[in-house]
């Protein structure tokens, strides 16, 4: 498989870990108003941005055991840390968009744009620290991490973070040290069901309903690990077996090439649909679906036709990483040049300092992944060549 593939890769573990890391990192620096000018430091108090500072740990620690490990096996790094630090964050994303984005839903059905704080949930902000890291620490346990090294005491260790959470923001509401008004709480407790002057068995409950939830959802994190652990047994090792790899561009069938193809339309559509829709006030979201994404799925459909499964994968995630990323750094290239406008400028030069660069960022990031994907179909084809003439050598130097 794919995955397998690259979870063998030194670079790949190297690329990913570090845009994971800087994705972390920019998402805190972004939640902090560090790009508007406007630093709100208690923000970092609040339960999702410590969550995603242990990714910001989380993907340092692994980074930095990557490029140290030249010669290691896979790339897959204290599997239980993995599990505990990725576990809280998941908690985190799954809480606010099945719970708290969807407590108020307008008259046609879609989420409401805010939540209770001054962030809009669906704001770019939002989705880089509400959803993008929250996958991205998912996608690096399902690519690298080893499957079946999680214990019984690893289920009982999961409630070290929410407990450890839970007592600090006690203690600063019980000492009076932090108002929230600046993030729309105004309260020494962000969350209500911790405020010890209003402390109630409701909150009580609460609160042990927090730990259990992290409990059981640990205790079904190692059951599915162990079952994945157990398919992968019977797999023969990649190493041995990549003639065979099921996403060469001669041996995926026609049929399997038609379901991805399907999968990546469809995700093409769910983003036209929601571009159109609850996102059509962000800038890029909009253009990108109005011009029909410049044909880009055409690409996915004409690699897909020639069983070249890697470059349209290229394409799909290109796609939807430019749009983001165009929209984060369009934004921000736009409001420093704006600040260089003055009054003695002409029209044209004040409209070329405005130009939103969203647009060209989309573009790079998706000829960007493009390259990559070409750079990996090329190492998986020459690697599956040499074991496939190395087996040939073995085989004409048996015969007699």
């Amino acid at each position: 498989m794919l995955l397998q593939l690259l979870s063998h890769r030194r670079d790949f573990a190297i690329g990913y870990r570090g845009v994971s890391l800087c994705f972390s990192v920019g998402s805190i620096l972004s939640a902090l108003g560090a790009f508007s000018g406007e630093l709100i430091p208690v923000v970092l108090l609040t339960y999702t941005m410590q969550t995603v500072g242990l990714a910001v740990v989380y993907f340092a620690v692994l980074l930095v055991r990557t490029v140290t490990s030249k010669n290691a096996k896979s790339y897959g790094f204290y599997p239980c840390f993995s599990a505990h630090m990725t576990l809280p964050i998941m908690v985190s994303m799954f809480t606010i968009w099945c719970i708290l984005a969807l407590a108020d839903i307008d008259e046609l059905g879609f989420v409401s744009l805010h939540d209770a704080g001054t962030v809009p949930i669906l704001s770019v902000q939002s989705l880089f620290v509400r959803l993008l890291v929250p996958l991205l620490m998912l996608g690096d346990w399902v690519i690298f991490q080893e499957r079946g090294k999680l214990n019984k005491k690893d289920i009982w260790l999961c409630v070290v973070v929410p407990c450890a959470y839970l007592f600090e923001a006690t203690a600063l509401g019980l000492t009076h040290s932090v108002r929230y008004d600046a993030v729309g709480v105004h309260s020494y407790y962000f969350y209500s069901c911790l405020d010890a002057d209003q402390f109630d068995l409701r909150a009580f409950l609460t609160i042990i309903g927090f730990i259990l939830l992290f409990i059981v959802l640990m205790a079904l994190w190692r059951f599915v690990d162990g079952k994945l652990a157990n398919t992968a047994s019977i797999k023969p090792r990649m190493a041995d077996s990549f003639h065979s790899s099921r996403f060469s561009s001669v041996n995926i069938s026609y049929k399997e090439v038609a379901l991805l193809l399907l999968a990546q339309l469809a995700v093409f559509a769910i983003l036209y649909a929601l571009s159109r829709t609850v996102l059509k006030d962000i800038y890029l979201f909009n253009w990108t679906a109005r011009h029909r994404y410049w044909n880009a799925w055409i690409l996915v459909v004409v690699f897909s036709a020639f069983r070249k499964p890697i470059l349209s994968f290229a394409v799909t995630i290109g796609n939807i990483v430019g749009i983001v990323l165009g929209q984060v750094l369009g934004d921000y290239i736009k409001m420093r040049r704006i600040q260089l406008i003055t009054d003695d400028m002409d029209e044209a030069t004040k409209w070329g300092l405005r130009t939103n660069y969203g647009v060209f960022i989309w573009l790079v990031t998706i000829l960007t992944f493009l390259v990559i994907g070409t750079r990996i179909s090329i190492i998986i084809n020459t690697r599956s060549a040499t074991v496939e003439n190395h087996l040939d050598d073995i085989g004409n130097h048996n015969t007699p």
